[in-house]
């Protein structure tokens, strides 16, 4: 489910042509990657996917997080995101550790 490029995929800066502040630049990026990011989300879900969205990794922005959880739950859905754990390698490796923790439990 790809995203196809379009007006979106633009910020409106760029679309009018017009200069403006590095950090209205900024903010127009991160709402563009959330609006582009929740689309195929939107799409999925329209045809059949869980209506349940688990945000992890490059969501450590939290711009990017903020924009992006918002937009699936205007949508009526549900969104998960790390909080106790990490939600980067150090997730990962948490997750690793304790599976391998509950093999040894069971071993003895």
């Amino acid at each position: 489910m790809g995203v196809r490029p379009g007006p979106h995929a633009h910020p409106p800066s760029r679309r009018t042509g017009r200069r403006c502040p590095l950090a209205q630049l900024a903010a127009e990026f991160h709402t563009t990657v959330a609006e582009v990011t929740a689309a195929p989300v939107a799409r999925a879900v329209a045809v059949g996917a869980p209506g349940t969205v688990c945000l992890a990794g490059c969501f450590q922005n939290r711009r990017l997080l903020t924009d992006v959880e918002r937009l699936p739950r205007t949508r009526g859905l549900r969104v998960l995101t790390g909080h106790a754990v990490p939600v980067d390698d150090g997730g990962v490796s948490f997750g690793q550790a304790a599976v391998a923790s509950a093999l040894l439990a069971r071993e003895g």
